[in-house]
């Protein structure tokens, strides 16, 4: 009986023994199985954040690249002002040498025109135009012809006088008397005319 119960008490811490033993294997395997599960949650996890990094990283380029692109157009359309603005400049300058010399030249051209003698046509006015006596016909009458050295001619002093009031675009006093006297001479051969034409024409045949 002894003996019976002996073997039955060593069954049974062999059996306490395995259950011990595979209750510490199970438990090993658990811990295991976490550990594993903890280092594949840290990997994700660092792989995560690698790639958050990596996306951060990845904007700040895109950010920077579009920054540099937004400088650099800012500074091509500052440059195209700018030109424009030197463009615009020339041009005013270049319109404003040009009005600049067109007014030099206008007021070049006053003074000499201010400076050129009347026309004789404007002097003589309108002159009537003699009759031409038909063939055959005589008329009698002297015409009063002007004799030409009746007109005194005028001396040193007064032709310096009228050079230097012509220059000023004023006529001269001797100007003045030697249009003065032509308009009367022009007056008296007018009255010479009207005078033939009133008198009867004789023939000598």
């Amino acid at each position: 009986q002894k003996k019976d119960d002996q073997q039955k008490k060593d069954d049974q811490q062999k059996k306490d023994d395995q259950q011990k033993k595979d209750d510490q294997q199970k438990k090993d395997d658990q811990q295991k199985k976490d550990d594993q599960q903890k280092k594949d949650d840290q990997q994700k996890k660092d792989d995560q954040q690698k790639k958050d990094d990596q996306q951060k990283k990845d904007d700040q380029q895109k950010q920077d690249d579009q920054q540099k692109q937004d400088d650099q157009q800012k500074k091509d359309d500052q440059q195209k002002q700018d030109d424009q603005q030197k463009k615009d400049d020339q041009q005013k300058k270049d319109d404003q040498q040009k009005q600049d010399d067109q007014q030099k030249q206008d007021d070049q051209q006053k003074p000499d025109d201010q400076q050129k003698p009347n026309s004789p046509q404007a002097d003589k006015g309108d002159q009537p135009t003699p009759e031409v006596p038909e063939p055959g016909e005589k008329k009698e009458g002297e015409l009063g012809m002007e004799n030409p050295e009746s007109v005194p001619e005028p001396s040193e002093a007064e032709a310096m006088e009228a050079a230097e009031e012509q220059e000023d675009g004023k006529m001269s006093e001797a100007q003045a008397r030697a249009l003065l006297k032509s308009l009367q001479n022009e007056e008296d051969r007018v009255r010479v005319m009207e005078r033939q034409q009133q008198r009867e024409v004789t023939r000598d045949w």
